[in-house]
């Protein structure tokens, strides 16, 4: 299931694209009224948990690897 705003976003350019053909002419109507969509309620939850950018396995080989090069100091 794609989430709200991904939804949206296809919806909005969508109607864009409707309404620039009525506008030149290519259609003499709007085929549909495009409304924005809602989704359940909990998809818009402003508690919802978000996924790490990163693992945390992807974060501690990065820790390592970072403590493993030496640093270079100037001059």
């Amino acid at each position: 299931m794609r989430s709200p705003k991904t939804v949206n976003n296809v919806l909005v350019v969508l109607n864009t694209v409707f309404k620039t053909v009525l506008k030149w002419g290519v259609i003499e109507q709007m085929p549909a009224t495009i409304e924005l969509w809602k989704g359940p309620a909990d998809a818009a939850s402003p508690n919802k948990q978000r996924r790490p950018a990163y693992s945390p396995t992807w974060n501690r080989r990065m820790s390592r690897e970072k403590e493993s090069v030496p640093s270079r100091s100037a001059g």
